[in-house]
């Protein structure tokens, strides 16, 4: 069986989209974003999310890829380094906050917690 090269590129762009949408789905991947959209700027010492830093380092790398956070370093007077959410990662993290929406339990509302 052979394939035109749009259908191999539509195979492709299928399975990045399977990939990023099980990303999202992973552990600690909604947790990690959603805190650099709270916190803006963060170096990797201030997560202050319940999992493990092998994942947390995972999760960052995974999301470096998909373009949803960038990587920033500096080595003018020490090694300072950090991590931001991109516009990217904003949009990611809007699609997730309404999927929590929508998983709440009835009567309660965006505000109550």
């Amino acid at each position: 069986m052979s394939y035109s090269e749009g259908e191999n590129d539509s195979t492709m762009s299928s399975e990045r989209e399977e990939t990023f949408l099980r990303l999202l789905g992973s552990k600690g991947a909604a947790g990690i974003l959603l805190y650099l959209d709270e916190h803006g700027a963060t170096q990797h010492k201030e997560f202050d999310l319940p999992i493990s830093r092998f994942t947390l380092n995972e999760r960052l790398r995974q999301f470096l890829k998909f373009g949803l956070v960038t990587h920033h370093l500096t080595r003018k007077d020490a090694k300072k380094e950090w991590y931001e959410i991109t516009d990217t990662g904003r949009k990611a993290v809007e699609h997730l906050k309404r999927l929590i929406e929508i998983n709440a339990p009835p009567g309660r509302s965006k505000g109550d917690e």
